[in-house]
């Protein structure tokens, strides 16, 4: 679809409150809001949601459901709203309200306007910082040198930008070419110099040049609709690693504590986390103790920051099969639209989620909103048809 098209208005309605929401969502983690002692701004960030949960409601409302869909999503928020009882945290059945309000939207349009609220806060928070008009935390004492850059923890911008240059490029699609990648490069390395943030850098770097490469291509996706169903399987193959890795970590083995040292504590920290909570079906509370400006000691330090681990600690076995089974359908969706750049751009969004809890976590990473949103085919288009596969998977 041209993002030039006319929107309907219970489209534009989906996408202001996606806007709101994200931008909310991602102020709670800048520097002003997290140091913000009278709440004030807080209390508007908590508000913002509320409106924003109340736009999707009413292009819910708005909309026409078939009886699939409407199966699906109350089976969906069921699971969702066990998870959140079981886990005592509220929101997390809200943020399924997102999922049901971007049917018939459609996908690009949606990380447009994600990607868009979060360049502002990022750009706006890195310029703070750098104007000094907001302190630019140094982290040293908890860590290697690395700065905050106007957010309450040194991995916030970096991974920002991480999922902004994924959006930009499922955007972009085959329209994507190799100088932009050295552009976004650029600017992944600008920011590493100064967060220190390793495996993000890394592994966006990784991303950057796979992209690059098929954008010199005629046909890059040639053969990778033959290994369609390892593509589609890729959310629970990643969950599986993660988890089973985690679980075999032998704390006497010369071997795993290297892999733990090189991986930064994670492997130690997801195993106690398992020893401690162990697994359940419907989830539990655990208040996860990170670092950030509010918090600069490390005791009682028990944050995991593997996703797939994280969710089913904290959500339950359940929840976390009902997130990876979206992911699926995102991924199954791109491949029969035959958008092997969303397809990888999906990937590229799990394999991060092995180090970094942002899965599901929508003050960052959006990409998977479009699992039920319109998907266009380019295949099908060459073809000479204007198809476009709907939420339907069909």
């Amino acid at each position: 679809m041209d993002l030039s098209e006319k929107i309907e208005k219970k489209e534009l309605i989906c996408l202001a409150g996606i806007f709101i929401f994200v931008f909310a969502m991602l102020m709670d983690h800048t520097y002003v809001v997290a140091m913000d002692d009278s709440a004030t701004l807080r209390s508007i960030g908590t508000y913002s949601k509320y409106l924003a949960y109340f736009l999707l409601c009413i292009k819910i409302l708005w909309d026409q459901y078939d009886n699939r869909n409407i199966i699906s999503a109350i089976a969906y928020m069921g699971i969702f709203v066990i998870a959140a009882l079981f886990a005592g945290e509220f929101n997390f059945c809200l943020f399924f309200l997102i999922y049901v309000a971007t049917i018939g939207c459609d996908g690009k349009r949606i990380i447009s306007v994600s990607i868009f609220a979060q360049v502002i806060i990022l750009i706006g928070s890195i310029v703070a910082a750098l104007t000094g008009y907001v302190p630019n935390y140094d982290f040293s004492e908890l860590t290697r040198k690395r700065m905050g850059m106007g957010f309450a923890w040194c991995t916030t911008a970096p991974i920002v930008f991480y999922f902004i240059a994924l959006g930009y490029i499922y955007i972009r699609g085959r329209k994507f070419k190799w100088y932009e990648a050295v552009m976004l490069e650029v600017i992944n390395y600008l920011i590493y110099t100064q967060t220190n943030t390793r495996m993000t850098f890394y592994v966006s770097t990784i991303f950057l040049l796979f992209f690059a490469i098929q954008s010199l291509w005629d046909n890059p996706w040639r053969i990778m609709h033959v290994f369609k169903w390892l593509w589609i399987m890729m959310p629970f193959i990643c969950a599986l690693i993660s988890i089973g890795i985690t679980i075999m970590f032998d704390e006497d083995s010369t071997i795993w504590l290297k892999a733990n040292a090189f991986l930064s504590g994670r492997l130690n920290l997801g195993f106690d986390a398992i020893k401690e909570y162990g697994f359940t079906l419907f989830g539990q509370p655990i208040e996860w103790v990170g670092s950030s400006t509010l918090n600069t000691s490390l005791y009682g330090y028990n944050y995991v920051d593997c996703s797939y681990l994280q969710i089913a600690l904290n959500y339950g076995i359940i929840a976390l099969i009902a997130i990876l089974t979206i992911y699926s359908i995102a991924i199954y969706r791109a491949c029969i639209a035959d958008d092997y750049w969303l397809v990888f751009v999906l990937i590229f969004v799990l394999i991060h989620s092995l180090t970094e809890p942002r899965l599901y976590n929508f003050a960052f990473n959006t990409l998977s909103f479009v699992a039920f949103a319109k998907i266009n085919c380019d295949r099908n288009k060459e073809r000479g048809r204007n198809d476009i596969i709907y939420n339907s998977g069909a």
